[in-house]
């Protein structure tokens, strides 16, 4: 982290795992749909997705049997999917896509599932396979459309949390063994099902957004770098340099949620793993809040110790 005029940094720093909760301090509350103000298509994420695109393309090409019966189906999927990222760039920025009656109807067509995959019946594994990914794809699409059709420009519709652990990622665990690297199909299978998830959890992050601020013991626990003046931390969501935050940090064992106005002072991109890195300055803290979090650094360096 950086020195700020407004809150000279004076307070040792060091690696934890904390609860936390970021976002920008002034949602967007005069269009559409209500939004956070921040940017969950940064540089970073669209490096990642662009980045698995061409492992989908490069085992796309590898492939020889039925060549055009699966382009077709990988071409529709991936058709999904744009449309999809496209619809949740407008939602971000607090815009409601079904204000265009031709993208109701995209959503609407889309929402019939994956109309090829029917070609490949006569393959039951892979159309088995290729279900998993239209099941996950359906679902998160179904909760798009929700968001869609019940935000206001005060609300943001998301009345219960997004489960995790699909069948497609169990899928993708078990076929993650070496001896699969070398079956094009198999390949093309696996890496959608990954493009699929950056997708996916880039809504699951706006959704969580708006749906968890509430829930901090559903936060996850992460190692971040934190003192009692600020904390960095890695995010999937791009935030500007001088943007005022709304930083929370949970403490499960206490029941203790701490409330920090932050201050953005450094953003670094981080290529090897695509997450953005935020240094955040806290601004005027509440003595209160700050004090629980020193004893909490100390007590954490204590632990280390023993």
């Amino acid at each position: 982290m950086q020195n700020s005029p407004r809150n000279v940094r004076r307070f040792f720093r060091i690696n934890m795992p904390l609860r936390t909760y970021v976002t920008p301090s002034s949602p967007i509350n005069d269009r559409d749909i209500l939004a956070t103000g921040a940017n969950y298509m940064p540089a970073s994420v669209q490096n990642q997705i662009n980045y698995q695109r061409n492992l989908v393309n490069s085992a796309l090409n590898k492939i020889q049997d039925s060549k055009e019966k699966v382009m077709a189906i990988f071409g529709e999927i991936l058709e999904h999917f744009e449309f999809y990222e496209a619809c949740l760039i407008e939602l971000s920025k607090g815009y409601n896509p079904k204000k265009d009656p031709a993208k109701i109807f995209k959503i609407n067509s889309h929402l019939e599932g994956i109309i090829n995959l029917n070609r490949l019946k006569s393959s039951p594994k892979t159309y088995s396979y290729l279900r998993l990914i239209e099941q996950k794809y359906l679902y998160f699409l179904q909760r798009l459309d929700e968001v869609l059709s019940h935000s206001t420009p005060d609300t943001f519709f998301a009345p219960n949390p997004i489960p995790v652990g699909f069948k497609l990622d169990e899928f993708c665990e078990k076929v993650s063994d070496p001896k699969y690297d070398k079956i094009p199909l198999m390949q093309a299978i696996v890496q959608t099902s990954h493009l699929l998830t950056l997708y996916t959890d880039i809504f699951r992050q706006l959704y969580d957004d708006h749906s968890q601020r509430q829930h901090p013991d559903q936060w996850r626990l992460e190692v971040s770098n934190v003192s009692a003046s600020g904390l960095a931390v890695n995010l999937k969501k791009g935030l500007k340099l001088n943007e005022r935050l709304d930083v929370l940090i949970y403490f499960k064992d206490a029941d203790r949620l701490l409330k920090f106005d932050g201050i953005v002072v450094n953003i670094q991109s981080q290529p090897d793993t695509f997450y953005e890195r935020v240094a955040m300055n806290f601004d005027f803290p509440n003595g209160s809040d700050q004090t629980f979090l020193l004893a909490q650094i100390q007590k954490h360096e204590l632990q280390e110790c023993f």
